[in-house]
């Protein structure tokens, strides 16, 4: 049986999953909290749930992966509606930072040994 290299995940929940949860909670509250009186609820959802989905990567990185994708097309949708295009998207800072957390998650998603959390915490307590 073939186990799964632990230095590898460790640095990639260091270098990837930490980074991107302390990016969630910053547009979390600034995008979200601080951004709703300046915007309709609507646009603000994304950035009222990526906390939340972020944080599901405990459970499962893939599922967090799909959710914060999708969170990134609600936001492009949102913002653009009703010519949806990307040539503005890029000029807003918070926009951006939802960008590089998405690439973040996806990136953790893909690259880790363990499909959440939570398997790769048993994995050291069997081990």
């Amino acid at each position: 049986m073939k186990f799964p290299n632990v230095p590898l995940a460790v640095t990639i929940y260091v270098a990837l999953w930490t980074p991107a949860l302390l990016l969630a909670a910053f547009i979390s509250f600034i995008g979200g909290y601080v951004g709703t009186g300046f915007a309709p609820l609507w646009q603000a959802i994304p950035f009222l749930l990526i906390l939340p989905v972020v944080l599901f990567g405990i459970f499962s990185f893939r599922i967090s992966a799909f959710a914060i994708v999708t969170l990134l097309c609600w936001d492009v949708i949102a913002t653009t509606w009703p010519h949806i295009s990307l040539a503005g998207f890029l000029s807003s800072i918070i926009d951006v930072l939802l960008l590089a957390t998405t690439i973040l998650i996806v990136l953790t998603a893909y690259l880790s040994p363990f499909t959440s959390g939570v398997n790769f915490l048993r994995y050291l307590r069997d081990h």
